[in-house]
């Protein structure tokens, strides 16, 4: 991946010279690495990065956009 800026932003636009910044990035398969985490938290290894609340929040609102979906009505959490 590349970054591309201008190194001052005062100096913003197609006369000035632009920064090219490029990244690393490491593909992972996002599956994986929360399944991964997952069986580190049940054998306490890990802290989990989400809590219950966290979780019954966002099913609660995943299933008022499967409700609305259905019904063509907004649902009020």
């Amino acid at each position: 991946m590349k970054r591309r800026y201008y190194s001052d932003p005062a100096k913003a636009g197609w006369n000035y010279p632009v920064t090219e910044q490029g990244y690393k990035i490491v593909r992972e398969d996002p599956y994986i690495k929360e399944f991964s985490h997952f069986c580190r938290v049940i054998q306490d290894k890990e802290i989990s990065r989400i809590s219950g609340e966290d979780g019954r929040r966002t099913l609660e609102v995943t299933l008022a956009i499967q409700r609305s979906g259905e019904t063509g009505q907004p649902i009020r959490l």
